[in-house]
């Protein structure tokens, strides 16, 4: 339940709905938004691993 809530909470944060239309944030040449989505795919990618190699290495029941 727990990494499912996990994924919820990065799904919710990587979609840039909550980004203004107007915003002028940029970050090395990117739109705000951009980077945001950027990261947020990298933070899943790291907690996907992390699930995975648990699983791997967990005894089989």
């Amino acid at each position: 339940m727990g990494l499912l809530l996990i994924y919820l909470i990065l799904l919710c944060l990587g979609i840039p709905w909550y980004w203004p239309a107007d915003s002028t944030l940029v970050w090395m040449g990117f739109p705000g938004w951009v980077i945001s989505s950027i990261v947020v795919s990298i933070l899943a990618s790291i907690v996907t691993a992390i699930a995975l190699h648990s699983k791997a290495g967990a005894p089989d029941e």
